[in-house]
């Protein structure tokens, strides 16, 4: 069991210096990043200030003369609400704030529950405020915290498993692991349950000292698996195999041995 693993060695002697395993970060590039938002929100402020008062009137003919026939997509665009300035801040901040965590690895070593905490932020575009003292905190946070990642993504593959299937034991991981709605309704992959099965495949990387998946990766894997349902795949040299059914459930089996030769 992977957890049986780490716990009869000393941690020390897989995790060691656990700056070697990331790559460099210059917050210098926050510079360059901050410079660009301030301009681009000092334009947003001006284009508020422009179609403020009456002249929001006039911008009306131009929506709805300009409106496309899909009336349920657009029938809440109106000038009192496209110039609001708070909600385009809020689309700037959020706009930045992805491009801040692309900057540096935080995205590839962060585990799928943090991974999906702030996407939903940006997707809901509450993300804070993109300031210099913020972005410098946070991303310096984050960077800090790259070696506690590994723990999280163990704690979050144990929680992502199927409990319907009695393959999956609730004390640790076996060779099998099953993990329901990989594939959605929609026959799309559901992100969030294969960005646990990437953290899987990251945490053996770890163990054997191999380059870790970029954090989209298990999300292609699977798109390819659900279209020959049943059928298995190798992956990563044979660490693990997946099948992936219609019903969208993953079964995975990986090779103790592998993680330890």
């Amino acid at each position: 069991m992977i957890h049986e693993a780490i716990d009869s060695h000393d941690s020390t002697e897989y995790l060691g210096d656990m700056g070697e395993f990331f790559a460099p970060a210059s917050t210098d590039m926050v510079d360059g990043l901050m410079g660009r938002y301030n301009a681009m929100r000092r334009r947003v402020e001006e284009v508020a200030a422009l179609f403020d008062g009456d002249r929001k009137g006039v911008i009306n003919y131009f929506i709805q003369g300009n409106r496309k026939h899909d009336n349920t997509r657009y029938s809440s665009l109106s000038a009192e609400n496209i110039f609001i300035e708070e909600g385009a801040i809020a689309a700037l901040n959020a706009e930045y704030w992805v491009r801040a965590l692309k900057m540096t690895d935080v995205l590839d070593f962060m585990p799928q529950t943090r991974r999906s905490e702030w996407w939903e932020q940006i997707n809901e575009m509450k993300t804070p405020d993109f300031t210099e003292e913020t972005v410098r905190a946070t991303l310096t946070e984050l960077l800090m915290m790259r070696g506690t990642f590994l723990a999280e993504r163990v704690d979050g593959i144990f929680r992502a498993l199927s409990r319907e299937h009695v393959t999956n034991r609730p004390e640790g991981f076996y060779k099998r692991m099953i993990l329901n709605y990989v594939v959605t309704s929609y026959e799309t992959v559901n992100h969030d349950q294969a960005g646990h099965i990437n953290d899987l495949r990251s945490v053996i990387a770890k163990f054997m000292g191999r380059d870790e998946p970029n954090w989209q990766a298990s999300s292609r894997l699977i798109d390819i698996a659900r279209r020959t349902p049943g059928k298995r795949f190798m992956v990563d040299g044979g660490a693990l195999y997946l099948k992936v059914f219609k019903k969208g459930t993953a079964h995975l089996r990986y090779t103790p041995k592998s993680l330890f030769a």
